[in-house]
């Protein structure tokens, strides 16, 4: 990877760790996906994708990023999530923490680095 893109991934991936996401039926006063789903609607905005949010349940939205390429053909769907489990046990889990090449954070090894 170019160290440009390396960079930017890094940084993105920074960015979503940051963001508490903890799901609330997992554990109580989780944070849900909502300020996490407004950066990432934005991110998905900033790159010219058609974006639309749904709320799917109170502070749990779902985030939905089209980019056409305006031709005929097949097409391809990413499907992920945006919650997170709990954060107990760990010590500042939402400042992404670089070591040893590797970045460290709640989400960082599930769909946030994903």
């Amino acid at each position: 990877m170019e160290a440009d893109n390396e960079d930017s991934v890094i940084t993105l991936l920074s960015q979503l760790v940051a963001i508490d996401s903890v799901n609330p039926s997992l554990v109580d006063g989780g944070a849900g996906e909502s300020r996490i789903a407004a950066f990432v609607a934005g991110h998905l905005e900033g790159l010219g994708c058609e974006v639309h949010v749904q709320e799917a349940a109170a502070g749990r939205p779902n985030v939905i990023g089209v980019l056409d390429s305006g031709a005929p053909g097949p097409s391809l769907m990413f499907c992920g999530h945006l919650d997170t489990v709990g954060v107990d046990g760990m010590r500042s889990p939402f400042q992404p923490l670089i070591r040893d090449g590797r970045l460290y954070g709640r989400g960082a090894q599930d769909m946030k680095g994903g």
